[in-house]
């Protein structure tokens, strides 16, 4: 495979199990490989197919070939006095974002983006400056998990970097339910923040998940709320 046709190949985390199914079905292989292999990549952290043991060698060279993993490339990072690191990742369209690790003396929190940019235009966020660039898949998402456990083990999860996660909220949630079911993480320990999408907040109570839900108001008036806030005057306070 040539580095151009590696650059083409789909990131394997950002298909859906009904997804990866249907191939391994193609492939004349049982939908219990599918748990195998997210098992070795989630659960294990797996940076390549050839060392999944419990696979045939045959299907880890299909795998290779098909697919690829890691899409997260470090260009930057930061430590404050505080102790707080902040990760700049190249993707690899060659955009940009930022994940954040924020311990404290019982716990270390990773904080996660799900878009590339944001449309929402709060006035106090240098993310929304150019606009939105495009969603994450939920490989992106879930690999910055992956990524910043690795530098340090982690205890919690804010979905609060750049973009509104509910807006990406397919993408979001399928990252969000492998890490409870493939790493173990207890959902509670899983925050998603939202500006206020009324009808998405309505759909994330419906979910079987038992996340935790934080909305961000800014502002206790909704005059002012509006003024620094567009999506209020869709979905108003009241």
């Amino acid at each position: 495979m040539s580095p151009s046709g590696e650059k083409f190949k789909p990131f394997l985390l950002d298909l859906s199990d009904e997804e990866l199914c249907a191939q391994f079905a193609e492939w004349g292989e049982p939908a219990y490989r599918v748990r195998q292999v997210l098992s070795w990549i989630i659960g294990k952290g797996a940076a390549s197919f050839a060392g999944m043991s419990n696979l045939s060698k045959g299907l880890r060279i299909r795998l290779s070939r098909r697919f690829r993993l890691g899409d997260l490339e470090l260009a930057d990072r930061v430590a404050a006095a505080d102790g707080t690191e902040k990760f700049l990742f190249r993707l690899r369209d060659k955009n940009l974002i930022e994940s954040a690790l924020i311990p404290s003396s019982d716990r270390c929190t990773a904080c996660i983006s799900t878009q590339v940019g944001c449309r929402l235009g709060c006035t106090f966020c240098a993310s929304t400056r150019a606009g939105l660039v495009r969603d994450l898949g939920s490989g992106e998402i879930l690999t910055q998990v992956l990524t910043l456990d690795a530098v340090r083990p982690l205890t919690h999860l804010v979905v609060m970097g750049i973009g509104e996660p509910l807006e990406n909220y397919d993408a979001t949630l399928r990252a969000l339910r492998r890490l409870v079911e493939y790493r173990g993480w207890a959902a509670r320990r899983i925050t998603v923040s939202t500006s206020g999408l009324v009808p998405e907040i309505e759909r994330l109570a419906r979910e079987d998940l038992g996340i935790r839900l934080s909305v961000s108001l800014h502002a206790t008036r909704q005059e002012l709320r509006w003024k620094i806030m567009p999506i209020s005057a869709r979905y108003p306070l009241g």
